[in-house]
């Protein structure tokens, strides 16, 4: 039995008042790409449908996928829970599946009062993106942030994780992620803020996602680096070489991508540890005398 929503704090949701293991519905969908959590017959899928627009659920993720696998849930779904076990058959008494089972609200089309919340959050994202921007103007001319600059983006947070728990954190990572966004954001609107808050939180509670990113970035690093390195522009290589330890100590908080990416092979985790214990330096010492050497190469040859 899988949990399935829209958003990754609908599936946080889900989870915590069913007890069912719940992610969001585009994170199954990346899984199912991989390979991973495929859908089969004897597979039960609950999907929150509160908040959902009528236009998305014209297209149901999980019913063409298990379509292009033969697997009918009209048919099936009846059969599936009158096979589950007394007590769990229970947990569903008097709910209709019409293609998988579905935890709905009373309506789920959007009402003034969603879009209400949606319109407040929006801008609350713009504040917090003004406060952001405002303080690292200041900071990029060499100066302190001032007090009151503190105070604007201490409570323009507030007010966004009043309307979105954790909503400062995933807008923080995604500004961070891309730092034209909170300008952007400032400037234009924050129509493409509220998609990228969506696409953090739901890396945020998906493992999978989580180290998929880890991949990505982790080899992006090694190739600004080895490029630097080759360039002679050593400072620039320990930036690099910086956040690669930053990423690789955050696997100590993050036990389940860091066995993820072990089962995986999908990045060399004796490099990860060599990076996290701080042995870096050494192979920095070791990059730096093979940059002057390559100097020194190249001042022969003229």
């Amino acid at each position: 039995m899988r949990g399935a929503a829209l958003a990754g704090i609908a599936a946080e949701g889900l989870e915590n008042g069913s007890g069912i293991a719940s992610r969001t519905i585009a994170a199954h969908e990346h899984g199912w790409a991989q390979g991973r959590d495929l859908l089969t017959s004897r597979d039960v899928l609950v999907i929150d449908e509160a908040g959902m627009a009528s236009d998305y659920r014209k297209s149901d993720p999980a019913k063409d996928y298990a379509e292009r696998r033969g697997i009918t849930f009209d048919e099936r779904v009846a059969e599936i829970v009158n096979k589950l076990p007394e007590k769990a058959r229970g947990m569903f008494d008097g709910l209709r599946f019409p293609t998988v089972m579905r935890v709905q609200a009373k309506d789920a089309q959007p009402d003034l009062r969603r879009l209400d919340v949606r319109s407040d959050e929006r801008r609350a994202v713009e504040r917090y993106a003004r406060a952001w921007i405002a303080i690292e103007r200041i900071q990029g001319q060499g100066f302190a942030a001032l007090p009151h600059q503190h105070e604007a983006l201490e409570r323009s947070g507030k007010a966004l994780d009043a309307i979105r728990p954790k909503g400062v954190s995933d807008l923080t990572a995604a500004f961070q992620r891309d730092p034209d966004l909170a300008r952007k954001t400032a400037d234009s609107g924050g129509n493409d803020a509220l998609r990228a808050i969506e696409r953090e939180a739901q890396v945020r509670v998906d493992p999978f996602l989580r180290s998929d990113r880890f991949v990505e970035g982790w080899h992006q690093l090694q190739r600004d680096r080895a490029e630097l390195v080759r360039d002679g522009d050593l400072r620039a290589a320990r930036k690099a070489e910086a956040k690669m330890v930053q990423m690789a100590r955050g696997l100590e908080r993050d036990r389940t991508v860091a066995a993820i990416l072990l089962s995986g092979g999908q990045v060399n985790m004796d490099e990860v540890r060599t990076m996290a214990r701080g042995d870096w330096q050494t192979r920095e010492q070791g990059a730096e005398r093979q940059a002057r050497a390559q100097e020194r190469g190249r001042g022969l040859e003229r």
